[in-house]
């Protein structure tokens, strides 16, 4: 849901929101979307997913990808799709972020039924997500729109994040009882909140709500206060930020600037992770969590691909099987640095970023230990160019576009032109995995 975020709740309170739709399965001589093309390999849509889930679905009887993501509770579909689908839109409306909402048919899985779909003008932050998952350029080029897990919330759904594949279940496996099984939760504002949760004990022994989202490509984030608790106890972690657009409770996108690390275990109970990224969280269900008292653990796409993972909706249950995979190099900045514009080294609403000129000159937010600050850059350092990147390193677009190119591999070399207190400095600068399998850090380590 990092993209997304901003699609959870205002979707959730249209007419949207909280659907319960009754599903009839597809005639077998009518079925022209199997459960194959969800379990995608080869060809199939899932080949080229990256770090989702895609869906071949139909809305109105026409062909249509969608991506799963359990952290939106709004069927959304683009207004570029909605063209496609030769809708005649009302202008304004009740949906998200003030767009329409049209009744349709969704055949998916083999089953079909009436249901709304909210529709807005563009997939918002796709550099955003982009920056954090390593997806293509145009990350949602290829998808017509959102599918919310909640809508087959009084079915089974089987979910293998490792093969970016996801499908119904006629019945649960012979096996069931084998696997690990946790209660499903709701947030005491309602579930449209947390559309997916279950009920584990924290590595501190706390009894509490873990949050599932396909829509988010990272692994293991906590809220702020959480996350300060666990870099305390784990001193000699090695940090890097990546950045997001999240959503607050006024329903205003926010961009903030969030830190990862890595884990070589986390026990959430029955429930075991090895080699796992683990990071802040600064969502609003995260702050919202935190408001009421709680903490708040959310589990991305990453995490899940360390298991196999059964969303039974008739009994409230979800379970684990823990998968044979070897560990992952985790999409990340490899430099450790990131550059924003004046005045967004702290949460700000989305609005106030139209107010950052093409020419605004973006300073230099540094993790400690990381690439960037062994090659001498330090905070507030102002960036003025990189050599191989050939795009502009100032105002609004660069902030956003710019992450991607420190997403290379291990070893590739940089040059940073960089200025500090009115005199140009260059930086060198060679990348390296700072979040993934490695050994601990030492006390002889640099900081």
């Amino acid at each position: 849901m990092i993209l997304l975020a901003a699609l959870g709740l205002a979707g959730c309170m249209a007419t949207s929101f909280d659907q319960k739709p009754t599903w009839v399965d597809v005639p077998a001589a009518s079925r022209t979307v199997s459960d194959a093309a969800s379990q995608p390999s080869g060809d199939d849509p899932g080949a080229r997913s990256g770090n989702r889930i895609l869906v071949a679905a139909q809305i109105n009887s026409q062909p249509v990808l969608l991506m799963l993501d359990s952290g939106s509770q709004a069927l959304i579909v683009w207004r570029r799709t909605a063209k496609k689908l030769g809708w005649n839109l009302p202008v304004g409306g009740g949906g998200l972020l003030n767009g329409p909402v049209v009744a349709g048919n969704l055949t998916v899985w083999n089953k079909t039924a009436p249901v709304s779909f909210s529709v807005i003008a563009a997939p918002p932050g796709s550099a955003n997500m982009q920056a954090n998952s390593n997806l293509p350029r145009d990350d949602m080029a290829d998808v017509d729109g959102i599918l919310p897990l909640n809508i087959f919330y009084h079915n089974s759904v089987q979910i293998d994040a490792a093969d970016a594949k996801a499908w119904l279940l006629q019945e649960l496996p012979p096996d069931i009882k084998n696997w690990t099984a946790f209660r499903m939760a709701k947030v005491p504002l309602g579930s449209y909140l947390t559309p997916l949760a279950f009920i584990a004990t924290w590595p501190d022994g706390y009894l509490g709500e873990v949050n599932i989202d396909t829509g988010d490509p990272r692994d293991i984030t906590f809220s702020p206060s959480d996350w300060k608790a666990w870099k305390a106890q784990n001193p000699n972690a090695r940090l890097t930020y990546a950045w997001v657009t999240e959503q607050s409770m006024a329903g205003q996108p926010e961009f903030v600037t969030d830190e990862e690390s890595w884990t070589k275990e986390f026990d959430l109970g029955s429930l075991k992770f090895t080699e796992a990224m683990v990071g802040s969280n600064q969502s609003f269900l995260a702050k919202m969590s935190i408001d009421l008292g709680g903490s708040y653990m959310m589990l991305g796409l990453q995490a899940l691909k360390q298991f196999d993972v059964i969303v039974d909706g008739v009994d409230g249950l979800i379970y684990f099987r823990a998968k044979q995979i070897p560990p992952n190099i985790y999409p990340h900045n490899r430099l450790g640095a990131v550059f924003l514009a004046s005045g967004l080294d702290k949460p700000v609403p989305m609005r106030k970023l139209a107010t950052i000129g093409d020419d605004a000159a973006l300073s230099a937010k540094v993790a400690p230990g990381s690439p960037a600050y062994e090659a001498g850059i330090r905070d507030g350092d102002i960036l003025l160019g990189i050599d191989g990147y050939d795009r502009p390193t100032t105002g609004l677009r660069a902030m956003l576009t710019m992450p991607q190119f420190f997403y290379q591999p291990a070893g590739t070399q940089l040059t940073l032109h960089l200025k500090r207190g009115g005199q140009e400095f260059t930086a060198n600068v060679i990348l390296r995995d700072i979040v993934g399998p490695m050994p601990e850090k030492t006390g002889t380590d640099k900081p």
